[in-house]
C-alpha cells in the first residue's frame, strides 16, 4: 500500500491490531537524524525510549551512565526492566524507590492503548515474574504520565550526579519519546564533561562488574 510509518500506524491502531514493525515490537523506526540529534546533547545523557521502555538509542553520556546497555540483547535493553531487576550495588540510578512508582504509573496509562496486545502482555507478565514489587504497583492501577522527575545518579568515579529529567515526543517514530537529563548543577555537568571525554567502558563499570561477569559465564550451558 506504499505507507509512510505513520500512515501504517495508524493502520494497525484501527484494525486493533500490532504491527510486527513497530518499535514495541522489535524494529525500531528511528531515522538517522535521530541519533545525531542524541550526539549533539552531550554532555547530557538522553536516550530513545519507546512506551513500554524499550530503549532504542542512546548518546555516549547515557553509556556512561548504564554502560550495560550496549552490550546487552536488545530484548535486555528496557530501563523498566533494569530498574526492577538490576542489582543495587551497581544500579547507576540513587533514588530508584522514587522513580518505580513513576515509571509503573506511566507504563499502565500507556497499556490503556495496547490492551490485548501480545508483546505488551507478554512484557508485564515477565516483569510480574521477575519482580514482585512490580507486580504490587502494577496491581494498583495508578496511572501517570512522562513529566520532569529529579534524577540522582551514581557513577564509579562520581558518587552523586542530580539531574532533572525531560521527555519530548518523537513525531518522526510515533510511540516514542526522547528523555533528556539535564544536569542541576555544575559538578554535575563538569563530572557528565569528563566521562564523555574518555567513553572507556572500563571507567564506568562498579566493581562488582567482574565478579557478575564471572557468574554469568558460570551459568552458561557447557
Amino acid at each position: 500500500m506504499r505507507l509512510d510509518a505513520v500512515e501504517r500506524q495508524h493502520l494497525f491502531r484501527l484494525a486493533e491490531a500490532a504491527d510486527p514493525a513497530d518499535p514495541d515490537h522489535g524494529g525500531p523506526l528511528l531515522r538517522p537524524q535521530i541519533q545525531a540529534i542524541l550526539d549533539g546533547l552531550n554532555p547530557m545523557p538522553a536516550d530513545v525510549v519507546t512506551e513500554r521502555f524499550d530503549i532504542l538509542a542512546w548518546n555516549t553520556a547515557y553509556a556512561a551512565l548504564f554502560p550495560h546497555v550496549a552490550r546487552a540483547a536488545p530484548a535486555e535493553r528496557n530501563s523498566l526492566l533494569s530498574m526492577f531487576t538490576r542489582l543495587d550495588c551497581c544500579s547507576a540510578v540513587e533514588n530508584r524507590a522514587d522513580q518505580r512508582a513513576a515509571m509503573v504509573a506511566q507504563l499502565r496509562a500507556a497499556y490503556g492503548h495496547h490492551v490485548g496486545d501480545p508483546a505488551w502482555t507478554g512484557f508485564i507478565r515477565r516483569m510480574e515474574a521477575a519482580s514482585p514489587e512490580f507486580a504490587r504497583m502494577w496491581a494498583t492501577q495508578d496511572v501517570a504520565q512522562p513529566a520532569y522527575y529529579a534524577k540522582v545518579f551514581r557513577h564509579p568515579l562520581y558518587p552523586r550526579l542530580e539531574m532533572t529529567s525531560t521527555s519530548f515526543a518523537v513525531q518522526t517514530a510515533p510511540g516514542t519519546r526522547m528523555v533528556v537529563y539535564a544536569p542541576d548543577n555544575e559538578l554535575t555537568r563538569a563530572a557528565m564533561e569528563d566521562l564523555v571525554a574518555d567513553p572507556d567502558p572500563a571507567r564506568h563499570h562498579f566493581a562488582c562488574w567482574p565478579a557478575h561477569q564471572a557468574r554469568a559465564q558460570d551459568l552458561l550451558p557447557a
